[in-house]
């Protein structure tokens, strides 16, 4: 008897940080079924560390460059013209018109 409702309680206890991980974008099963073998705690601080799959980790920043203006961004100071952008349909990134691998989620555009 005891070692059954042990056995539910692990169950029922694994949902959470499948949840948790399926919030950010993974596999829900897959979670569950480790959460069920991995002991709860552990599993859940693994879960909560998880980066978010929708969103690049990237952190841009703009670059200040000195010129006869000063502090001037440099995307003020180049005369190039930018290459076209496009988005993955996947994840919505911004991506080079002629990318064909998303940088972020590594689909193929093709």
């Amino acid at each position: 008897m005891n070692l059954f409702v042990y056995i539910i309680l692990m169950m029922i206890w694994a949902l959470i940080p499948a949840a948790i991980a399926k919030a950010k974008g993974y596999n829900f099963f897959l979670f569950y079924v480790i959460s069920i073998i991995v002991p709860f705690i552990i599993m859940l601080i693994i879960t909560l560390a998880l980066p978010r799959k929708d969103r690049p980790s990237v952190i841009y920043q703009t670059i200040y460059i000195k010129s006869k203006e000063e502090n001037v961004p440099i995307e003020q100071n180049i005369n190039q013209e930018q290459p076209p952008k496009k988005t993955c349909p996947n994840c919505g990134g911004l991506l080079d018109e002629r990318a064909r691998i998303c940088v972020y989620c590594h689909q193929d555009l093709m």
